[in-house]
């Protein structure tokens, strides 16, 4: 809230009492110079210097905003008087060797630097704000407050330290490291047959020893966002496809892989286990196809997944 100066007649003793108590009660204080030095107390000083004075010597955080050239300004919004243009250069120079000032040009800039400057003012140096007194708490409720802010942090950790938990019991299951042996169909191509070569294709059955870490690397950037499951069995035969792609080139020289599959009742196994070790959580939501809402299957990582992909396919330094 803001509580201008120019609010108050600083003409008497009890007036400038009151700017005092102004100042007191204020978290921050904005002095704003332009092109006069302003009325003149019976020592010859600015009651604008006056308040900047007090504001100083109360601790209060400073916010100076000069007129970049107050040279140019027009003469009704300048000092006529050599002598207080004179103070003002003076108190200028003072204030510009105290403080960092931001410089201004027009209402417009000056309203712009206001609004930056007391952001970061609020930023770096916290203060206590206005409160209306009606909404005060009392001393045992504000104990109360600080005691469940306390417990909420405390939960919050817990809460978090268990989303990157693997689940309890996850240990004796098979993961990381563990071998698993996976049968799915292999679809092959003659390369430059024609398509009515009675050679062109033909399909085989075969077998890959693969770790669980392999299978889960595969198919986890897609599952960054919650993705149909579908994705989930097509990425894993696409996988086991090219992980034996070197071995079917050897044995099939003349035939290119082009297609693989994997059984249903593999993908559930595997789709289970990531289930299982906390890698992944899956949902029914509705999602539009052929111009029709249907209720599909999507998979998406868990905080946890999200650590174990990283664990398994970021580059790490030599």
């Amino acid at each position: 809230m803001p509580a201008g100066m120019e609010l108050f007649p600083a003409s008497d003793d009890s007036a400038w009492r009151l700017i005092c108590d102004v100042i007191d009660t204020s978290d921050y204080y904005v002095l704003v110079i332009g092109g006069r030095y302003g009325s003149l107390d019976e020592e010859g000083i600015s009651f604008t210097e006056k308040e900047y004075e007090y504001a100083t010597k109360s601790k209060k955080p400073v916010l100076v905003l000069l007129h970049r050239n107050p040279d140019n300004l027009p003469r009704g919004k300048t000092e006529t008087d050599e002598g207080a243009w004179s103070k003002l250069a003076t108190f200028r120079n003072k204030v510009e060797k105290k403080h960092m000032c931001a410089y201004w040009e027009s209402p417009e800039d000056l309203k712009a630097k206001v609004i930056v400057g007391l952001t970061l003012a609020i930023k770096n140096t916290p203060a206590q704000g206005w409160v209306r007194a009606g909404s005060l708490a009392s001393e045992e409720a504000n104990r109360q407050i600080v005691e469940l802010l306390q417990k909420i942090e405390k939960q919050s950790e817990e809460i978090e330290h268990l989303r990157i938990t693997p689940p309890e019991g996850a240990e004796k299951l098979a993961q990381g490291s563990d071998s698993l042996s996976l049968d799915f169909k292999v679809t092959f191509t003659k390369d430059k047959a024609k398509w009515n070569d009675p050679d062109r294709t033909f399909r085989i059955t075969h077998t890959a020893n693969v770790s669980w870490d392999e299978l889960f690397s595969s198919v986890a950037p897609e599952f960054l966002d919650p993705t149909q499951d579908t994705k989930m069995k097509s990425g894993i035969a696409r996988f086991l496809r090219e992980k034996c792609e070197t071995e079917f080139s050897d044995k099939y020289p003349d035939y290119s892989a082009t297609g693989s599959s994997i059984s249903e009742t593999h993908f559930q196994t595997i789709r289970v286990q990531f289930l299982a070790l906390g890698l992944i959580k899956c949902h029914t939501e509705q999602r539009l196809s052929d111009d029709k809402e249907k209720d599909v299957r999507v998979c998406e990582l868990t905080p946890l997944g999200k650590n174990q992909l990283i664990k398994v396919k970021a580059i790490y330094r030599d």
